[in-house]
């Protein structure tokens, strides 16, 4: 038998928590209180438990009841076995039914039908599941006495499963089993620094171990580089976020600039035009200023002129010949 899922709705204090096994080693890791007993629990109440008197569901279930109200709680386990995948349900409180659903389709819902059947699929009696296999950890102080007093078939329950256990594996011996362990942990963790959880003698990946590698080490050596690799990205990610900065700041600075010689376009034009008039008047003032310098020597230059006509008239009468 396979355990392959586990449904309280409810259950303790979980309302409605469904949990799907993977096949190989499940582990149920979590705090104090996180609900762990109550899960193993529920377990081991769907398998081992029928009907239950009043005395009975008071000393076992009732501490289970929703603790914000209710007067049931519901159970659904999944397993499989060479015949194929079953499905218990179990309630109990004012309304208590079990339901079986066979591989075939079928369906138990006979208490003493159902037990019999679980009886016929489990790999061990009831009670050995109860007393030892599927004991709480309250419980483990008591396995020997129970053990002692059940007469011997839990003893030889545990032997024929350990017997078939190790048939189905093909005969393989303890000792061979664990040397194969522990080549594959060698192997696993060579040059691994478990106490540091790091490379031995700190070898990272600047200067990294070559020879005798482990998974685990070379695990975290790809890691490693994947991580150099991440950093580099996100420092030349940050470096094309620091040039869109400056280059969204120059095209703010251009836009501005745009929109300021758009408003002031035709002030711009004036400003040309003011330049071009303002040297056309200098030079107009130039020229006006040199005619203002030939008027005020023209009256001067005439008298002169008039003078040099009458003495050149003067001469010309005193060269006649007498």
């Amino acid at each position: 038998m396979i355990i392959t899922m586990l449904r309280v709705h409810p259950f303790g204090f979980f309302s409605d928590k469904e949990i799907r096994f993977m096949p190989g080693l499940n582990v149920v890791l979590g705090p104090n209180e996180a609900g762990k007993s109550t899960l193993f629990s529920a377990i081991r109440s769907s398998l081992l438990r029928t009907h239950l008197k009043k005395t009975e569901f008071d000393r076992l279930i009732a501490r289970f009841l929703p603790a914000g109200g209710g007067d049931v709680v519901r159970l659904e386990l999944g397993f499989t076995t060479p015949s194929g995948a079953w499905l218990l349900r179990r309630q109990w409180g004012t309304e208590a039914r079990s339901e079986l659903r066979l591989p075939d389709g079928g369906t138990l819902v006979d208490e003493e039908a159902i037990r019999e059947r679980l009886q016929e699929e489990l790999p061990a009696r009831l009670g050995t599941f109860w007393k030892v296999l599927m004991t709480g950890q309250a419980e483990l102080g008591r396995t020997m006495e129970s053990l002692r007093a059940d007469g011997g078939d839990a003893v030889c329950d545990l032997a024929d499963m350990l017997r078939r256990t190790v048939l189905e594996t093909g005969g393989v011996p303890v000792e061979a089993f664990r040397s194969l362990l522990l080549s594959r942990l060698k192997r696993s963790f060579q040059h691994w620094d478990s106490i540091h959880g790091g490379p031995e003698a700190g070898r990272g990946i600047e200067k990294p171990w070559k020879k005798e590698v482990g998974v685990v080490l070379a695990a975290w050596y790809a890691r490693e580089a994947v991580r150099a690799r991440y950093d580099k990205a996100v420092e030349y990610e940050s470096s094309l976020d620091a040039l869109n900065a400056r280059l969204r700041a120059v095209e703010h600075t251009a836009r501005t600039a745009e929109v300021f010689l758009s408003v002031n376009r035709k002030a711009e034009q004036d400003a040309r035009n003011r330049r071009t008039l303002e040297a056309q008047r200098a030079a107009l003032e130039l020229e006006q200023a040199d005619l203002h310098a030939v008027s005020r020597e023209w009256p001067v230059s005439d008298a002169r002129a008039r003078e040099i006509e009458r003495t050149l008239g003067s001469w010309r009468g005193a060269e006649r010949p007498l």
